[in-house]
């Protein structure tokens, strides 16, 4: 064999050499990327579950806020309507001792024209 001929099964060898290499970059690239999109299907199905869990807590918390807002409602409207009630026998106390007081200067006042 010749030199030439040497250079050029060499020069055919770094070809097929070069083919091969692409072939397998290329062939590792689509595990890589298998791998990485199943990664990301389960990244994403983690994902999900993560955003049902915080959905899940978000809504008890909801539900905690409305009966808590309910109590503190419904005391409310028992206070007010305790402060209805309060009102009107405070003011008829007080008349009836306004009324008390009134018929006790007038009884002094006939008491002290007699």
């Amino acid at each position: 064999m010749s030199h030439r001929e040497a250079i050029e099964i060499v020069e055919e060898l770094c070809e097929e050499i070069k083919r091969r290499d692409a072939l397998a970059q290329k062939q590792v690239m689509s595990v890589v990327n298998a791998e990485h999109q199943s990664d990301r299907r389960n990244s994403t199905a983690a994902s999900e579950v993560d955003q049902l869990e915080i959905v899940q807590k978000l809504c008890k918390e909801v539900e905690q806020l409305k009966r808590k807002t309910m109590e503190v409602m419904l005391e409310r409207e028992k206070d007010h309507k305790h402060d209805v009630m309060t009102k009107p026998e405070n003011e008829i106390e007080f008349l009836k001792s306004e009324l008390k007081r009134t018929i006790e200067e007038r009884d002094a006042a006939f008491e002290w024209k007699e």
